[in-house]
């Protein structure tokens, strides 16, 4: 069993309620889960890479019908790790809606979000 307390190296993941656990208790696919995991850690880690990293995920998702989760894990995750404040929490909360959909509009708008997102932090508007 893995022990999802503990980190190798660095201090990125230093959170109440760890990603890979997020993942696993909300089954999110390899892809979601890495797309996920880079969007969480930007502000901690690699920054425009990880965020760059997270697009190249994005590139991989498609619409597709499957049981919708509600908000309350995603908006959980954020309260206990006290992320309300970050500035980028419209970006997750987007992710989480386009990866619990079937309308290709969802997709394609975290999408350019995340791109425009990725923009303003190369310009220093971040």
């Amino acid at each position: 069993m893995m022990d999802t307390k503990k980190q190798i190296g660095g201090t990125h993941y230093q959170m109440q309620y760890q990603p890979v656990v997020f993942i696993n208790d909300n089954n999110l696919s390899f892809n979601e889960g890495n797309l996920f995991k880079y969007l969480i850690r930007h502000p901690y880690k690699n920054g425009k890479e990880d965020l760059e990293k997270a697009l190249h995920y994005a590139s991989a998702l498609t619409p597709h019908f499957k049981e919708k989760r509600s908000f309350y894990p995603i908006l959980g995750f954020a309260i206990l790790n006290d992320m309300t404040g970050r500035h980028d929490l419209n970006l997750i909360y987007s992710f989480w809606k386009a990866i619990n959909t079937s309308d290709i509009n969802e997709v394609n708008s975290f999408k350019y979000l995340l791109q425009d997102y990725i923009c303003t932090y190369e310009s220093g508007l971040y």
